[in-house]
């Protein structure tokens, strides 16, 4: 392999020193760097080989041109987690569990008297969150909510018709996340939890997040979560996405809840749906 002069260093700055170029030329194991690049597996493959290789580069020998490293029949080396996924394996990656009433649960997040005048389009919320709470009564949907500190931040609004010692058992919480030791119970028996309430980027988010990573299937019902801001609302729900969690909205929830008009208690349901959800200002977002 060539040498660079001191002149070439100065005119390339980004190639490296002798001892680097020494390093890509003699090093004896699979891996080698390349000055300006990244770590790379040498492709020793045959053109057979290749045919069977759909992820193959056309990449050859490290070579030193017009004094710049350049590389052929390189290609990065992966470890397995960082491979290519099959599309049979993205689509196994990428299936989530229909939500049924047997194997979800509603979790309502912290909508309290304090937050009332703070929340964006909190009135509108409020009423949403309601029919996803009828509807949950009416299906025998099991259903959790939360209070963060009630004792600074008020009790939930009575608009959810939600009480102490009803039928939906309300825990009193600090951490910003749902997943406290009294709600774990439950998540027994069941693949998926909906979600929604206050606020988006800060207790919404962290209950999602905890969820995940309980291999838990979370569905964010978006016109039903808020917060003070609509650049933390939207971030927080491109966040979510991205971690796995599903966004949907409320008609979506509670129609796939039913699962078709065929549904005993679809005519009992379909009276919370007559009329439109309101306006919760996403599509502004």
């Amino acid at each position: 392999m060539s040498r660079i002069s001191s002149t070439d260093r100065h005119q390339y700055p980004r190639v490296q020193m002798d001892e680097q170029l020494n390093n890509v030329e003699n090093r004896d194991d699979e891996h080698q760097f390349i000055p300006g690049g990244g770590r790379c597996t040498i492709d020793t493959a045959t053109d057979d080989d290749e045919k069977h290789d759909d992820n193959a580069l056309t990449t050859a020998q490290p070579q030193v041109q017009n004094g710049l490293l350049t590389a052929e029949r390189l290609r990065p080396s992966l470890s397995a987690s960082q491979k290519p996924m099959r599309a049979s394996a993205i689509s196994m990656a990428c299936r989530v569990s229909r939500v049924t009433p047997n194997n979800s649960v509603l979790f309502v997040c912290d909508l309290q008297e304090k937050f009332r005048q703070q929340i964006k389009y909190f009135p509108e919320i409020l009423v949403t969150g309601k029919r996803l709470i009828d509807t949950a009564r009416i299906l025998n949907l099991r259903t959790f909510a939360t209070e963060q500190y009630p004792k600074g931040l008020g009790h939930l609004v009575p608009e959810l018709g939600l009480q102490a010692g009803g039928d939906v058992p309300i825990i009193e919480k600090s951490k910003f996340s749902m997943c406290i030791e009294p709600a774990l119970p439950q998540l027994e028996g069941k693949e998926n939890v909906i979600l929604f309430g206050i606020e988006a980027h800060v207790c919404v988010l962290q209950t999602t997040l905890d969820l995940l990573e309980r291999n838990m299937n979370v569905h964010v019902v978006v016109d039903a979560t808020s917060s003070r801001t609509q650049e933390n609302r939207k971030y927080a729900f491109k966040q979510m996405e991205k971690a796995g969690a599903v966004l949907t909205t409320s008609e979506c929830v509670i129609l796939g809840l039913l699962g078709g008009p065929d549904h005993p208690k679809f005519r009992e349901v379909q009276k919370l749906i007559m009329e439109s959800a309101p306006d919760t200002g996403l599509c502004k977002l």
